[in-house]
Order: C-alpha cells, then structure tokens, then sequence
C-alpha cells in the first residue's frame, strides 16, 4: 500500500503515463463518473463519423416584405436577439458547471475519494460565481492576446487549462478571482510544455476524454505540491514536445507540396 501510494505521489513528466495511471485511479475510485466520460467519448466518435449532410429541400413561399410594419420588424429582432442572448447564457451556465463538476471528480479520485452527483453539484454550487468569473476573464484575456498574434493566444489558452481545477481545490470561502488566475500561473511557470503534453492525451479516440480529465488533475496536484514545498522538479518528458513536433511535421509537408505545386505550374 505504501509503494502504491508512494508511486502515486510521484512527480510524473510522462503525458501518457500521467493520464493512463490517473484514469486507472478515476476508475478505481469513481467507476460511474469515468463510465460516463466514456460514453461520451463513445457518443463523440459516432456523432462526428455520421454528421448528416443532407440540405434542406425545396423552398418556402417568399415573403413578402413590404407587408410586415416597422413595428414588427423591431419585434421579431428583439425576440431573436433574446433568444439567442438566453441561449448563450444558458449554455455557459451549463458549460461551467460540466467543467466544475468533472474537475471535482478526477481531484476527489486523485484523493481517494467517492463522489455522488449531489456532492459534485454541491461543491460546484458553493463555487459557481468565482469558477464562471475566472472562467470568463480567462477567455477575455486569450481573446486578447489572440488580438496580437495567435502564438500568445495559444499560450495563454494553456496557462489557464488547469484553472477550474484550481478554483475547484481552492475552499469555498475563498472569492477572489485574481487570486485563482495569479495561483495558476503561478504553478505552471516553466512547465506549460507539461501542460501541452496532456492536453495532447485528449485527442485520444474514445479515451481521449478520460486522459484529459484525470490527467490534469494530477498533473495539477504535483504542479501545486512542487510549488507550494518549492521542490526540484524532474526535466520535462520529451512526449511533451509531441504535439508540436506534429504540428510543425504537418506545416513542412504541406509547405514542400506546396513547393512542387508551384514548381509543377510554373
């Protein structure tokens, strides 16, 4: 049990590792709420495989415009502009508290602990004003630097990945949103390539879910136990470059076709 527990508590650089031994713990401790993740991912795969491309056939009768009022026009604006407001905020709300609750979940299984949905919906309850605040700070600041250029946006889309496991560690009598922004910072300076690396484990077909979910709250919890005791951190895994070395793979090759297309033509 102490070797168990020793291993677990490890300073994990590996992506892969990382997520794969946390999904077995997410697993072990919380089988329904990994089940579910699964599903999901299963769903996932199918929706995107089976999109329909089927268009709307034939046509409806064309309106005529010059018999609707001003009056009208402004009305059914308004109405649509409501629709699409209430909408927005409704998938938000929804969007936030799905984040909370699987980001208190894969945190309580890193632990050791059960979770039933009124205990994630609770805890999420207690920290939904400050989660949707960091939330949407974050996003303005990514939709900033983004402004600039896209390599910032980037990189501070993966500065504040590992937020809502941090506002979802943090007590429930804490408010500050500052706070939580300058904490995550704070514990993924110097390894944000650590963070790429298991985002990377998200694109993982039908797991991919899983390893991202259980992967960043591990991954949390070392970055956070490192900073707080300002221990060495090991050197970052080279797995953690992956996604990169792909990228940039893939901007080289469609560069050279892109060469010998124009070669070809000239």
């Amino acid at each position: 049990m102490k070797s168990e527990q020793k291993k677990t508590n490890e300073y994990e650089s590996n992506p892969f590792t990382l997520a794969v031994n946390a999904t077995k713990r997410l697993f072990d401790t919380n089988r329904g709420w990994a089940i579910f993740l699964l599903v999901l991912g299963v769903i996932g795969l199918f929706t995107g495989n089976n999109r329909s491309a089927n268009q709307p056939q034939g046509g409806s009768a064309p309106v005529n415009t010059g018999d609707i009022s001003t009056q009208n026009m402004i009305a059914t604006i308004v109405f649509i502009v409501s629709l699409v407001a209430i909408f927005a905020i409704l998938v938000i709300v929804l969007a936030v508290y799905i984040q909370g609750i699987f980001s208190f979940v894969a945190l309580q299984s890193e632990k050791g602990q059960k979770v039933t949905f009124s205990d994630a919906l609770t805890a999420v309850n207690k920290r939904f004003w400050r989660l949707l605040g960091a939330q949407l700070l974050a996003g303005v600041k990514i939709f900033g630097w983004s402004l600039l250029f896209l390599i910032p946006g980037i990189i501070a889309a993966f500065r504040y990945a590992l937020l809502s496991y941090v506002v979802m560690d943090e007590s429930a009598e804490k408010h500050s949103v500052k706070e939580s922004h300058d904490r995550v910072k704070a514990i993924t300076k110097s390894r944000l390539w650590e963070v790429v690396g298991v985002s990377t484990t998200g694109i993982v077909p039908v797991f991919g879910g899983l390893f991202d979910t259980a992967g960043k709250a591990a991954q949390y919890n070392q970055l956070a136990k490192y900073h707080d005791k300002k221990l060495e951190k090991p050197a970052i895994h080279w797995l953690n470059y992956v996604m990169v070395v792909f990228l940039v793979f893939i901007l080289l090759a469609i560069i050279v076709i892109a060469a010998a297309v124009a070669y070809k033509n000239s």
